[in-house]
């Protein structure tokens, strides 16, 4: 769990850096950032929700330890550790306290919905919907508004123009009369720092350029969360036809700047929404953009790149020889990353784990390569049209439909199942069946939450971005808060 006194060191390190920053539009954000945090702790103050959020899921600990009698089911420990529970928020609780409490009922919950049959139907169904939306209400009351005082923040580079110029006249010394112009680091960015600018020179002219640097800390190990396992995946894109950024070298060598980092040509456009969905209007033609993105690389001959992928930790993803086979490795995989990250427990995520890894669909065919997060916050889009697939380090072997059912859930609001289906089949996608798009839509529901989960146990040892508490705090609610209806979809079009 995030503290009190972790949120307000933040806010601490973050108005001390505030002076730092030369962008007005990154100044800004980070503002913003800042107020979040602010509104965080404003939050945390009005105890009665607390009080009432408590007492609601301590009467449902008591009516789920009641079914699981009734369902003639040995609760063993967890139904002492739920009994051990006060029945109600202790009177002197502080702050601190009451979440400390709050996600000691949840660990004893999700230990409890381990052993409850994960479907929709009957009383242990209607039993786990209620206890999903009984989480989802701390959740929804993160992104309630509390007075907002004006706090600085800002986030530091690692990177400055001068050091990258000599950086580069020691690794290209026949670029003679180097200069770095338009030199500054994108925010945003949750995984990895990115930094983009304009070099000129005798040799190439005016070039642009984008860095894409390794974090000292890892949020999640993803399937190609480092930087040179990124690299082959973005070579093989760009090498398959895919609108990336072409990647011209990965310096492995961290004596420069204590890190290593991906080197790519600078492409123009800009992010249509972010990890939750689109911020603006999005186009047909944009939806038939992401679409053929999609399709291309879904499409890629993975046999043809072996050698590359075998230098990275798909060649385990690469055995896998059936979609299905793929599907359950992709499960255990998500899995196991909150058990190999100590994330904090969730009942939610237990019942939505117990319930994909029940209902895989039977599917024979060839797995493809999935980007993995090809949201309108990972893309480039400029008139109309996709100027570059961005952030790899999520792409594994596995089904398409995933694919799809991320795209989605960024475009809903602008584009129908059908148009984007349609647009992806036009493009060359391999049919995909009602049943496997719905079941991705539900795991699309957990990874966000995992995601924040991640962030909220790095800023245990690494308490410098306030951009990180923030996707931590307020991101859970978007997808948590679909689970209920995104297992029931699932469940009435399975054959």
């Amino acid at each position: 769990m995030i503290t009190e006194l972790q949120l307000l060191s933040l806010l601490r390190h973050s108005i001390y850096r505030a002076s730092a920053t030369e962008h007005e539009v990154e100044r800004q954000q980070l503002l913003g950032n800042a107020s979040l945090l602010v509104n965080e702790l404003l939050l945390r103050n009005s105890r009665g929700f607390f009080v009432d959020f408590y007492n609601e899921g301590a009467a449902l600990a008591q009516e789920g330890m009641a079914l699981a009698f009734d369902l003639d089911i040995d609760l063993g420990d967890t139904g002492a550790e739920l009994s051990s529970l006060p029945g109600a928020m202790p009177s002197n609780s502080t702050a601190d306290d009451s979440h400390r409490l709050i996600y000691d009922l949840w660990a004893a919950l999700n230990a409890l919905v381990a052993l409850l049959p994960p479907g929709s139907s009957g009383a242990a169904g209607d039993y786990l919907d209620r206890l999903n939306q009984w989480e989802v209400e701390i959740y929804a009351h993160r992104e309630t508004m509390a007075p907002e005082p004006d706090l600085d923040t800002v986030t530091e580079a690692v990177f400055t123009a001068d050091a990258f110029a000599e950086y580069l006249k020691q690794k290209f010394p026949e670029w003679k009369g180097l200069e770095i112009h338009d030199f500054f680091q994108i925010g945003g960015g949750f995984s990895k720092q990115t930094l983009l600018m304009d070099v000129e020179d005798e040799v190439n002219g005016k070039q642009g350029l984008a860095v894409r640097a390794q974090p000292s800390r890892n949020i999640l190990a993803l399937p190609l969360t480092e930087i040179d396992d990124e690299y082959h995946a973005v070579r093989i894109a760009f090498d398959e036809g895919v609108t990336v950024a072409e990647p011209l070298w990965l310096e492995t060598d961290t004596s420069f700047f204590g890190t290593k980092f991906l080197v790519s040509r600078r492409i123009f456009g800009r992010n249509l929404g972010d990890a939750r969905g689109a911020t603006e209007e999005v186009t047909d033609a944009m939806v038939a953009s992401l679409a053929a993105e999609a399709a291309k690389v879904n499409a890629i001959n993975l046999s043809a790149h072996i050698d590359s992928l075998s230098q990275t930790p798909l060649a385990e993803w690469c055995r896998l020889k059936t979609v299905e086979e793929a599907t359950r490795f992709n499960i255990q995989f998500w899995r196991e990353l909150t058990v190999k990250e100590s994330l904090a427990k969730s009942p939610l995520l237990e019942r939505g784990f117990r319930w994909l890894e029940e209902n895989v669909e039977p599917c024979q065919g060839t797995p493809s390569l999935i980007h993995g997060d090809i949201g309108l916050h990972n893309v480039l889009i400029d008139n109309g049209a996709v100027t570059a697939v961005l952030d790899w380090e999520v792409a594994h072997i596995g089904d398409p439909a995933e694919e799809l059912a991320w795209l989605l859930a960024c475009t809903n609001a602008y584009a129908t199942r059908q148009r984007l289906l349609e647009a992806y089949y036009q493009a060359g996608g391999k049919p995909i069946s009602e049943f496997r798009l719905r079941y991705y839509e539900v795991l699309m529901c957990l990874r966000m939450p995992i995601a924040a989960l991640g962030m909220a146990k790095k800023l245990e040892v690494q308490l410098d971005s306030p951009q990180l508490a923030i996707f931590a705090l307020r991101f859970m609610h978007a997808n948590s808060s679909r689970l209920v209806d995104a297992i029931k979809a699932a469940e009435a079009v399975r054959t």
